[in-house]
């Protein structure tokens, strides 16, 4: 039986996020053919909480945080938290932790589906 070890994993895991990476930086996910729309706003024309996302994390990469607030400030706030729950996980391994993140994400998208909180919808 096959088995992958875990350094050859992580490197595999690595070497994908570095190339997912490239492609932000050298492709415009605006304009670029290679990202397909949400489809939750291609369906329904509401902003899930994921929306703007990848145009977040390509103004990130050129160095834009205005523009990437204004894609996805949900996507910008969480981006540094993932590595900390990573290399710091005994706070984040309380049982509410899931059903407040949850909770967020969906505030986050009512909020940006309304009329008085539109300046959170991708522009």
């Amino acid at each position: 039986m096959f088995r992958i070890s875990d350094k050859t994993l992580y490197a595999l895991v690595a070497a994908g996020g570095a190339f997912l990476l490239a492609m932000l930086w050298f492709f415009d996910p605006s304009t670029s053919a290679i990202f397909p729309p949400c489809p939750t706003n291609a369906l329904t024309k509401l902003h899930c909480p994921g929306c703007g996302t990848l145009r977040a994390l390509h103004a990130l990469l050129r160095g834009d945080l205005g523009e990437a607030l204004s894609q996805n400030a949900l996507a910008v706030v969480f981006i540094p938290i993932l590595p900390i729950a990573y290399f710091f996980p005994k706070p984040f391994r309380k049982p509410a932790t899931p059903i407040i993140i949850l909770a967020v994400f969906i505030v986050y998208a009512i909020l940006r589906n309304t009329q008085t909180f539109s300046f959170l919808s991708p522009h």
